[in-house]
């Protein structure tokens, strides 16, 4: 094994920063049910980032080549879709409150964010490390991180909801443009 403990928790924190900003987005534009929100959707994010590197480990022979050249396109296109979307439903006046953590919006939030993950299990079979101590890390460290954005985001009840919702947009099309990079 050529990653240590400490190795991995960095390489997971790293990785649970789009969850967090996800998480602060996501959280900025809903009203209810917060507790059982962020959970559901930190579970989601965590898992998501726990299976990803497992397939990227397992699949490395027959993806590496593929993944690497449309990874960051793929990442892009999910989180600047989800943005836009984001900021014209803060220009749509309804009624409802907007659900945008929806069982869709969180897959598609979730699939975008395990990318990297994704890839980092590609890394882990090249360093022949302990793939499964590696990913429990990033799936634990992921969670954490997620409902620490929920939280943050809940710092801030007073902010009126088309800005919570533009800011939200805005951190999605930050993290599309980050990905592009």
């Amino acid at each position: 094994n050529n990653m240590s403990t400490f190795e991995m928790i960095i390489l997971a924190a790293a990785l649970s920063i789009d969850a967090l900003l996800v998480s602060l987005s996501c959280g900025l534009a809903i009203g209810s049910s917060r507790l059982k929100n962020s959970f559901a959707a930190a579970c989601c994010f965590g898992f998501f980032q726990f299976a990803a590197p497992f397939a990227g480990w397992f699949l490395t022979g027959y993806v590496y080549n593929y993944l690497k050249v449309y990874s960051k396109l793929a990442a892009f296109g999910i989180f600047l879709i989800l943005g836009l979307k984001f900021i014209k439903d803060a220009f749509c006046s309804k009624k409802q409150e907007k659900d945008c953590l929806s069982a869709a919006c969180i897959l598609g939030l979730s699939a975008a964010i395990s990318i990297d993950a994704f890839c980092a299990g590609i890394t882990f079979k090249l360093l022949d490390a302990d793939i499964l101590k590696a990913s429990l890390i990033i799936g634990i460290v992921t969670f954490i991180m997620s409902e620490a954005g929920f939280y943050l985001s809940g710092l801030t009840k007073n902010f009126p909801q088309k800005a919570a919702e533009l800011s939200g947009g805005v951190l999605l099309i930050y993290l599309a443009a980050r990905a592009a990079a």
